[in-house]
């Protein structure tokens, strides 16, 4: 339904009887649009309701179509009739995906019979379809919606055919469907899904699963006993959850069930009530069960439990996996801070361990109070690791929030550039030893099997396949002079594929962590960001310039334009943004000069710059109320969206008249729908129009799918200022 003001709300008695003349058309594009229209304009009046039923013997399919989905938001049980009539004799596909739909809604007991039908057979003798010749896609996509429509009418008495859908050896793989179905209906439904999951193998059995787990847990709740007794790990682990807390069986699953994913579950879903769940897991024999005992264990901890376990952890920091290593890493300072200081600096700058655990020690470094961290973490900004030195910068963005004055320091000099020297700056990344790792080679291999011309698969007996032979055959032989995979051609050939190698940042850490670092620092008030930022503003290239120019606006957002910045102030440098050869430093320089009111004829050479959003931002800026029918039918909607706030501000009338013709004139559906939404009196122009005897048919295709536009209307660009 249209989201319209409350003022024009009281014009849908106006504008109804209008768009059902239109549905009344022999325009079968009007009549569909019309449908649309309604649905969008009152899609439960009862108007709205009758013409849709009638509808749906429209001569034309999409009308139809559209009718019927119409209805599924305000068919009432005496329409189930007429809705099953189409379900049963339209031919078209989607009338009958939407009736089944419908009539499931509704809960039509009278329509289960059919819909059972159609959920295990095509039922020619009595529904009509589209193909006449049997097209199994076609009923699939039927069988599916009446398969969820069983499930949502908890059909008890469908659970017999469902499962004979599922067994039917020469139907589709359903299992899917079907056990979401059982296990919506419950009862004798889950039974069966309960029993596929413990009887079946492989996929199938993957997918009981699956529906048990995506499956209402109070179905399951009758079947805990049995399931935990069960011998497969995946039967045991969906029970867990549904004990109680205080459940006795509890602490014997965390403590004794053979399968360790098992124990995970119990403790995790019982920790956070039972802590000793948890901390009888820390001596579990599997990592995978410490790491999630260690991750859920609450401080503080007995006495002889904490003097215990911080040697634990600093043990299993540097020799344990990296599930156990990561969270030992990022929370032993809370058992013991000196030891954190001594060791995780160390595992940062391993290489040799799993990213994951060292970014868990930068987190658990920087969680450590004192100046020795900030040292630390300064000490990491050269990491030849992005993800590290990112880390570590944001942990000092926040120090510096709090004024932390080295963090401040250091987060500037990167900013500058100055922070890192000419051999920290940039690295060497060596090449990769070995073939591309995503890639697969067959040196000199050729295929041990061939297709003859009659499409037999033949032993290859190791000749060039002779003349006559099929196209496949041809082609399974390596060519001498062909590329030995689609990759090695000049443009990615073997020499270039052995350069290639796993890197984690780019090679110029100095310029990545300046644009990482003014991402940043934008929004904290300290002297040495604001005139790193500013310098940074100048700089040859174009992404840091960009990101300086992004970060200065931040800062003016944050504390103002104010000129106090001893090389220059911020008002001189979004002037000069505006000639920049990056859109993106033009948009963002026009943004702030415009919220502060300033370079207005600056700003009016913008009306026509290349970029959408720059011209977007001029047009809310300085655009004029005569210069808006102009605008309000750009080729960008962007632009258009800006020219509807001057249209729906100016006072000047007859601008505004002439922006809303243009409008109304154009292709521009999306917009006008738009406009609609955010204005009554636009909304009167659309009906006049509409009205109107002498409306040409384009213009009334334009209004009415603009009215039955379900997109949510585009959100507008404003400034400050004008």
């Amino acid at each position: 339904m249209l989201n319209m003001p409350h003022s024009a709300n009281r014009n849908r008695a106006a504008i109804l009887p209008t768009v059902l003349t239109h549905l009344e058309t022999g325009n079968e594009v009007l009549r569909t649009h019309s449908v649309r229209a309604l649905q969008a304009l009152a899609p439960q009046d009862e108007i709205s309701r009758q013409a849709f039923v009638a509808a749906l013997l429209d001569e034309d399919p999409d009308v139809r179509t559209d009718a019927m989905t119409a209805l599924a938001g305000c068919a009432r049980p005496e329409d189930a009739a007429t809705i099953r009539q189409s379900l049963e004799g339209d031919p078209v596909l989607e009338v009958k995906l939407a009736a089944i739909a419908i009539l499931a809604a509704l809960k039509d007991n009278a329509s289960l019979p059919l819909i059972r039908g159609l959920a295990k057979a095509r039922m020619d003798d009595t529904v009509a379809w589209e193909d006449d010749i049997g097209g199994w896609d076609e009923w699939l996509e039927v069988q599916r919606a009446a398969i969820a429509a069983l499930a949502g009418m908890r059909a008890a008495e469908a659970i017999d055919d469902l499962i004979a859908i599922r067994t039917d050896e020469f139907g589709q793989n359903l299992d899917v469907e079907v056990f979401a179905a059982l296990m919506s209906i419950g009862g004798a439904g889950t039974a069966h899904v309960l029993d596929c999951a413990q009887s079946l193998t492989g996929l199938a059995r993957k997918r009981a699963l699956d529906a048990l787990r995506a499956g209402d847990a109070a179905n399951l709740t009758a079947y805990v006993d049995l399931m935990l007794d069960d011998e497969d790990a995946g039967i045991r682990m969906l029970a867990v959850p549904l004990l109680a807390a205080s459940d006795p069986r509890v602490m014997q699953i965390a403590e004794n069930d053979p399968d360790a994913a098992v124990r995970c579950t119990a403790i995790s879903a019982f920790a956070g009530d039972f802590q000793i769940v948890a901390q009888v897991g820390l001596a579990d024999d599997d990592e995978s069960v410490q790491a999630t005992a260690l991750e859920h264990l609450a401080v503080p901890v007995p006495a002889a439990l904490h003097e215990a376990l911080a040697p634990h952890m600093a043990v299993w920091i540097k020799s344990a996996g990296t599930a156990l290593a990561a969270v030992s890493a990022r929370r032993l300072r809370e058992f013991d801070a000196v030891q954190a200081l001594e060791l995780l600096p160390e595992l940062i700058e391993d290489t040799e361990r799993a990213l994951e655990v060292r970014l868990a020690a930068v987190n658990g470094l920087a969680d450590i109070d004192g100046p020795d961290t900030t040292s630390l973490l300064t000490g990491f900004l050269d990491s030849a690791s992005q993800q590290v030195r990112t880390v570590a910068a944001r942990h000092l963005a926040l120090r510096a929030g709090t004024g932390d004055a080295e963090a401040v320091a250091a987060l500037a000099a990167a900013i500058d550039m100055t922070l890192l020297d000419e051999d920290q700056a940039n690295i060497e990344l060596p090449p990769e030893d070995g073939p591309d790792a995503a890639t697969q080679r067959f040196d000199d291999a050729k295929p041990s099997v061939r297709i003859s011309p009659d499409g037999e698969i033949v032993e290859h007996d190791g000749e060039e396949p002779a003349a006559g032979l099929s196209t496949l055959a041809a082609i399974q032989f390596t060519m001498p002079d062909a590329p030995e995979m689609a990759e090695d051609t000049p443009e990615e050939g073997s020499a270039k594929r052995r350069k290639r190698r796993s890197v984690e940042g780019p090679e110029n850490i100095a310029e990545d962590l300046a644009r990482v670092s003014l991402g940043l620092c934008g929004g904290i008030d300290a002297l040495e960001f604001r005139s790193a930022i500013l310098r940074q503003t100048g700089s040859d290239d174009a992404g840091l310039s960009a990101a300086a120019y992004q970060a200065l606006a931040a800062h003016c957002d944050a504390f103002g334009m104010e000129d106090h910045v001893e090389d220059g102030g911020a008002l001189e440098i979004f002037h000069g943004g505006l000639a920049h050869s990056s859109s993106q430093v033009r948009a963002t320089s026009a943004r702030q000069l415009a919220s502060a009111g300033q370079a207005r004829d600056q700003l009016r050479a913008c009306l026509d710059d290349e970029d959408a959003v720059v011209r977007a931002i001029a047009v809310g800026a300085v655009a004029t109320p005569q210069e808006c029918a102009a605008y309000v039918v750009d080729p960008s909607m962007t632009v258009r969206n800006a020219a509807l706030d001057l249209m729906f501000s100016g006072p000047e009338a007859q601008e505004r008249e002439a922006a809303c013709a243009a409008l109304i004139s154009s292709d521009y559906i999306d917009t006008v729908g738009v406009a609609i939404h955010r204005s009554p009196w636009f909304f009167d122009q659309v009906i006049s129009t509409l009205q109107s005897d002498d409306a040409p048919a384009k213009t009334i295709s334009v209004l009415l799918q603009a009215i039955g536009a379900s997109e949510v209307p585009a959100p507008q660009l404003t400034v400050e200022k004008r």
